[in-house]
């Protein structure tokens, strides 16, 4: 699914939510104008509504229409609350009256339903729900609870001057357990609270994907990757634990990376290889982007399997 394909998709989600709500504060409002007192309430309240108004428009004195149009609105306001009576719509998102966009951006709500049919399209894993919140790496009695300290703080700023910062790939390496996958997720989730669209796969999705592009037709290849080329932040995890496929594993790893840099997008990789072995094993174009210090910035995690840690 491309990207165009998603964003029609994503809007018709959002219009019918809001449709929805509509439609049944106006089935309730219907409801309740079969009460004879009730329709006979709001009729006066519409009538005097329209005449203050009229009276406004032609700068006419309203002062005693303004009182009787506060008496009725009290009285209507009471016989609700005594009929249980609620027309307002109950929207999915109170942020936006499930209209997408919230100060002028996209709205949290829309962005974690984009990012939801990307994932759902591309046949992805969604993103772990680890934040920034859930750090205990400061109570954490490991040999790395230092570093990780310091990563979490970077990464913190980071995601606050997203999409800015100059470093376009960041590679998170070290061994199994020691924090990386974690460190991640916390940067996936703050960037899509703060509106951003992110796709996070693994390496073994990841390459399932790319090779499902290679043998794709032409005509459907950009339904294929673009969710993958077009997404603000990109997060491939435990890259290395991947299959080698002939013409793809490697191939297509650089080209996404290299396109991504290109379009000044932001790619983010854990790995339980080292530098060497990243560079042994995908070779040194790819190793090149990933390493290129005027974009790209590599942390190396190494110490303890927190896994198996509690925090204090």
């Amino acid at each position: 699914m491309n990207k165009r394909a998603i964003y029609l998709q994503l809007n018709n989600i959002l219009q019918n939510r809001r449709k929805d709500a509509e439609a049944k504060a106006a089935s309730a409002y219907a409801l309740a104008r079969e009460n004879k007192e009730f329709a006979a309430a709001d009729d006066h309240l519409r009538q005097l509504t329209f005449e203050l108004a009229k009276a406004k428009a032609f700068g006419r004195d309203y002062g005693a229409l303004q009182e009787q149009y506060d008496k009725a609105k009290s009285a209507y306001d009471a016989m609700l609350s005594s009929l249980k009576l609620d027309f307002t719509p109950r929207y999915s998102c109170d942020i936006c009256n499930d209209s997408g966009m919230a100060d002028n951006k996209p709205c949290a709500c829309s962005v974690r339903i984009y990012n939801e049919l990307v994932r759902k399209a591309c046949h992805l894993t969604g993103v772990p729900k680890f934040t920034f919140d859930d750090d205990k790496s400061l109570s954490l009695r490991c040999a790395q609870s230092d570093n990780l300290n310091k990563l979490y703080a970077a990464m913190r700023k980071y995601c606050d001057k997203f999409p800015t910062s100059d470093t376009k790939v960041i590679s998170l390496i070290g061994p199994t357990g020691t924090g990386k996958s974690c460190v991640a997720a916390a940067v996936a989730n703050r960037l899509i609270e703060r509106g951003f669209f992110v796709t996070y796969t693994t390496a073994f999705e990841f390459n399932n994907l790319m090779l499902k592009y290679h043998t794709a037709p032409v005509e459907n290849k950009a339904d294929i990757i673009d969710g993958i080329l077009d997404a603000d932040a990109l997060f491939i995890d435990d890259l290395g634990s991947e299959n080698i496929f002939n013409k793809v594993t490697i191939e297509m790893l650089f080209s996404v990376l290299d396109t991504r840099i290109l379009k000044g997008k932001a790619t983010f990789i854990t790995s339980n290889l080292n530098t060497e072995m990243l560079l042994d094993r995908y070779g040194e174009r790819t190793y090149s982007r990933l390493t290129n210090k005027s974009y790209s910035k590599v942390f190396t995690i190494n110490g303890d399997d927190i896994r198996y840690i509690k925090a204090d």
